[in-house]
């Protein structure tokens, strides 16, 4: 497994369930890395998500012990075994008839988030509407006039994009056999990583320059002697923060 967060100086990642920074080119980062893949979160931070809601154009998992919770859009899970089965299996709903079959009818897939990146070129991207992160990440650190809904859009799919804009978007990139099985990405939160941390082999951190307060944290994996700092970007600056892309993988 995967897993992609975005740090403060102290390896803090939130607080009262908003993220710490509102960097528009990490936004984009996240997209990259995300779309057509496989997300794994905790219940807490899908409701900080846009309108509380699944992310378009990847297969949303969310850990919960609520009895009985149902997300349209996502499949939950109640234990770590449980993710474990769903991430052997063959099929979501059908790996085999979703990748590269042009014949599936998006009224057969009862996972939303498959939306729009399905083998279908027609299928309509119903699930891609969230249009922004509107507030629900906001920083007192980032300036909010330079990531207005556009911005977001850019991250998480505009919805008033046409269907033929989604027709190489993430499984049909990615999908050129039907036994290909999209990666799997960590996303939060803090007890999500805890509890999964030890079964990722590479973490995708952005590091920024600054100490807001902040309720939750990543665990400091700079001390952790199993992981190593592969790759780091030059410094970047989002107004007058400066942070780095790091990408650390267990050794």
């Amino acid at each position: 497994m995967n897993l992609s967060v975005a740090v403060s100086s102290n390896w803090g990642i939130g607080y009262k369930n908003e993220l710490l920074f509102r960097i528009s080119e990490d936004l984009r980062h996240f997209r990259a890395l995300t779309e057509g893949k496989i997300i794994v979160m905790g219940h807490n931070t899908l409701k900080s998500l846009p309108g509380g809601k699944p992310l378009p154009r990847r297969t949303n998992i969310v850990l919960s012990r609520q009895k009985g919770l149902e997300i349209p859009g996502a499949i939950v899970c109640g234990s770590l075994d449980e993710l474990d089965e769903i991430l052997k299996r063959n099929t979501f709903s059908g790996f085999e008839r979703m990748c590269g079959n042009e014949d599936i009818s998006p009224a057969s897939e009862t996972l939303s988030g498959f939306g729009g990146t399905r083998g279908n070129q027609h299928a309509s991207p119903a699930s891609d509407t969230l249009s922004g992160f509107g507030g629900t990440r906001g920083n007192q650190h980032a300036s909010p006039a330079s990531d207005t809904l556009s911005g977001f859009e850019g991250m998480y799919g505009n919805q008033h994009a046409s269907p033929a804009s989604e027709t190489l978007s993430g499984f049909e990139r990615m999908c050129g056999s039907q036994h290909v099985r999209p990666a799997s990405f960590v996303i939060g939160g803090e007890q999500i990583y805890a509890q999964l941390l030890n079964r990722c082999n590479v973490a995708h951190i952005t590091k920024v320059n600054a100490e807001p307060p902040a309720d939750a944290f990543f665990p400091n994996i700079d001390e952790m002697p199993d992981w190593q700092l592969a790759e780091k970007s030059s410094e970047k600056f989002f107004g007058e923060i400066s942070y780095n892309f790091c990408k650390y993988v267990r050794i």
